[in-house]
């Protein structure tokens, strides 16, 4: 008689685990695409936010700065925020599948348990990175001038590693402080990170005394670091700062994600 203990090792060790996880996001990329709130929060949402702001702030931002385009910047937000509202989404439907009970049928399945973490995070780096591109298109089409086809490649991943570090906030919240109701919170916070960004208006348009506060916080290096790549600058310290945010979600929420995904599946 095997040892179960020994079986569940090898199921853990083996290369089936990668195969489970992959059917996982396709499972999750299959059903986002029947969810219009999800197409609407990926898309639509930061497409109009895009025309939008060029519309109404780009001149204004385009002197603030000098004269420099504001328009790099203002699709780097989008891309970052088609990133951040996708995932909060993803997080909402994650707790109606908790609701009608899916989620405990996949995690008592014989598999290993951490495909099932897997699979999720890559759902949301493929459904990141198909809204950074169709975004970054649309920002080429109204006058980005990408630097080189390896700006347009580097400037493209910038949502994807994003959300490899704001998902696992994004899951605990809906799936700890009670779903739709607590997202709607964390986007909250998420508008106000967007208000206080450089690809708003530039860091020097807003008080002294937040120049830090809005230079550093996650949104914004995410935007500073698209804009830099966009433009051709693969040295910008920018992009060590949103390394450091994306590290620190992973290693002290990514935890906290997966005893929330374990508990919402065994309760």
């Amino acid at each position: 008689m095997s040892n179960p203990r020994s079986t569940a090792l090898k199921l853990e060790s083996g290369p089936s685990g990668w195969s489970v996880a992959w059917a996982h996001a396709r499972r999750l990329l299959r059903s986002w695409l029947r969810q219009p709130g999800m197409i609407v929060q990926t898309v639509l949402l930061p497409l109009g936010l895009l025309f939008t702001l060029d519309l109404t702030l780009g001149d204004t931002a385009t002197a603030l700065r000098g004269g420099q385009d504001q328009l790099p910047s203002t699709v780097a937000l989008a891309m970052v925020i088609s990133a951040a509202y996708g995932s909060m989404s993803a997080a909402i439907s994650c707790d109606e599948e908790r609701r009608d009970g899916l989620l405990s049928r996949f995690w008592v399945l014989p598999t290993p348990r951490w495909a099932v973490v897997a699979g999720r995070l890559c759902a949301e780096v493929a459904r990141t990175l198909v809204g950074s591109i169709i975004v970054l298109t649309a920002g080429i089409i109204m006058g980005v001038d990408i630097e080189s086809p390896t700006s347009f490649l580097l400037a493209m991943l910038v949502g994807p590693l994003f959300v490899v570090g704001f998902a696992p906030v994004a899951y605990v919240v809906s799936l700890r402080a009670g779903g739709r109701a607590g997202v709607e919170n964390l986007t909250g916070l998420v508008m106000l990170m967007m208000f206080f960004n450089p690809g708003l208006v530039p860091v020097s348009a807003y008080p002294s005394w937040l120049h830090e506060v809005v230079e550093y916080q996650p949104l914004s290096v995410a935007v500073a670091t698209a804009r830099a790549w966009i433009e051709g600058d693969m040295s910008s310290h920018y992009a060590w700062w949103l390394f450091g945010w994306v590290l620190l979600g992973v290693v002290v929420v990514g935890p906290a994600m997966v005893r929330a995904l374990r508990d919402a599946a065994t309760s």
